[in-house]
């Protein structure tokens, strides 16, 4: 007789649209007496309807299980009227086909949702936004470029002196009858939520975080979302992702309270997390405060399910369908060093770097179609000189066809010692093509394992001292809010370290200054 589990197994899922793809990660060690390594029905799991029945046409996907200490136990996919009715029905499903579901210890979801939220407009807020900074005048103004299709969202904006400059040096702030003039404004025009922006609030976000106090105390029961939290040292791509953030408050609400309820009903025990951007993770809370930093993670999920799923840390993982390419390091994809462009408004957030972006009319980051439909990925590598390759269809194996391509592969497989190789190779969508399948990995099977054992991060992004103790003192802080922030999103505190330090000089500003990034990561809280 086997020993108990001693491991709560864990569940994953890709949440797109009114279809929700649901895995029950179970550890290997605590797999039950008869379990399989891979035990699906069908295609990618069952289908099941709202009801729950199931379905189990199609194929099985046949690459192996996730990661060595980890196996598949279920696998289902449900549909509903509504994102949280397919939740719902993917939760009851798994747990009727797997009784170790009820067990969960988390649930980790990635989502398109708010990307759909955008491009419908269903539900948004209107948003004004208040930016603090060196003058009234600004060249250029809040929603600058913003497309038509987000005119309603941009209700009204007002920028007035204060905040500080790069060094900190204070400019003060506006004074009373100022900011209540401000807040009559937002008012006037119907503003339903106000992203309040500082021009260097990285440096110090004290005077956004007073200012957006004092309106909050003018306006009650108003949604403010702050700049800070969100990214770069730049103004213009943060100010749009603090007002996109505004925007998405009240979805954001309905949402993850729905989603607390759903798993709490199914699962009791179990905790609900999101993915963000950057293929990590942030407890519902978080997410209800910051949703635009889920733009973006269903693609950020899919890539790292590819690569767990085909058992390979470096890698490149193409999708066959669009012949959008990117690049796996050490398990993650790597993000670019640009903001994602959604929908045709530049933010500062994080995103996963499209080596190759064939097509037509669409920037990286922008957010599919309302239906996209069955996503197909394709993963690639040369390790050892075998070719690991998945994809969403069986593709016949030309042997000849991938020798002549071997070249090219092998020069992405060298991403760490030649990126610029990598990117040469990854670029030709011809050889991208002429690839091989040897495994199957459907794209909502990829996000949904993805979506799971990510870690928690914080990041902080500042302009420092370039040295002495000034340098030094900055430093501190920034670790020190680095990891508070991971904190803030769910990691546990013994667990958080410093995984990252970045310096770069900073051209724009006098002064012997540099541009510090910092990002601590831990793990989940365990428990309830």
């Amino acid at each position: 007789m086997g020993s108990m589990p001693t491991k709560p197994p864990t569940i994953g899922v890709e949440l797109c649209g009114t279809r929700a793809h649901a895995v029950l990660l179970a550890p290997r060690a605590d797999a039950l007496p008869g379990d399989p390594v891979d035990h699906t029905s069908g295609d990618s799991g069952g289908r099941t309807d709202p009801g729950g029945r199931s379905d189990p046409g199609g194929r099985s996907d046949t690459g192996p299980a996730v990661e060595a200490e980890v196996s598949i136990a279920a696998e289902v996919t449900a549909c509903g009227e509504d994102p949280t009715a397919a939740l719902d029905a993917a939760l009851a499903a798994l747990v009727r086909a797997d009784r170790r579901a009820a067990t969960a210890a988390q649930v980790c979801v990635a989502t398109d949702a708010f990307e759909r939220a955008l491009e419908t407009g269903i539900g948004l807020a209107r948003v004004g936004c208040v930016r603090l900074g060196a003058g009234e005048e600004p060249g250029v103004p809040p929603f600058f470029g913003w497309p038509e299709s987000l005119a309603a969202v941009a209700a009204h904006h007002r920028c007035l002196r204060g905040g500080c400059t790069y060094d900190a040096t204070p400019l003060g702030e506006p004074q009373p009858a100022v900011i209540a003039a401000t807040a009559e404004g937002l008012r006037a025009a119907g503003v339903e939520a106000v992203a309040v922006t500082a021009a260097f609030s990285p440096v110090d976000d004290r005077w956004e975080t007073r200012l957006a106090s004092r309106l909050a105390a003018l306006l009650p029961g108003m949604d403010f979302s702050v700049s800070a939290p969100l990214g770069s040292v730049g103004v213009l791509p943060r100010e749009n992702a603090a007002a996109l953030n505004a925007a998405l408050l009240p979805p954001a609400r309905r949402l993850t309270t729905a989603a607390e309820s759903v798993v709490r009903a199914h699962i009791p025990g179990a905790r609900t997390f999101l993915t963000r951007c950057d293929a990590t993770l942030m407890e519902l809370p978080f997410a209800r405060r910051f949703p635009v930093l889920a733009l973006g993670s269903v693609a950020a999920a899919r890539c790292r399910g590819a690569a767990r799923l085909a058992g390979l840390a470096t890698c490149v993982v193409a999708d066959r369908e669009t012949g959008r390419t990117a690049v796996v390091r050490d398990g993650r994809p790597v993000l670019s060093g640009r903001g994602q462009d959604i929908l045709g408004v530049e933010t500062s957030l994080a995103g996963v770097e499209w080596v190759l972006d064939p097509q037509a009319g669409q920037v990286p980051g922008t957010p599919r179609s309302l239906d996209p439909g069955p996503v197909r990925v394709t993963l690639v590598s040369a390790a050892e000189g075998r070719d690991h390759l998945a994809g969403a269809d069986r593709v016949g194996a030309d042997r000849a066809a991938a020798e002549r391509a071997a070249a090219e592969r092998a020069a992405v497989d060298r991403v760490g010692a030649d990126r610029a190789a990598a990117e040469r190779a990854a670029a030709d969508r011809s050889a991208v093509e002429r690839m091989a399948a040897d495994r199957v990995v459907r794209a909502p099977r990829a996000g949904a394992v993805g979506a799971v054992g990510s870690r928690i991060a914080g990041y902080v992004d500042c302009i420092v001292p370039a040295s002495g103790p000034g340098h030094d003192q900055a430093l501190a802080r920034a670790r020190a809010r680095a990891e508070q922030n991971a904190v803030m999103a769910g990691a546990a505190v013994p667990s958080v370290r410093i995984v990252g330090i970045d310096e770069s000089p900073v051209a724009y500003v006098p002064g012997d200054l540099v541009r510090l990034r910092v990002t601590a990561a831990g793990e989940l809280v365990p428990g309830g």
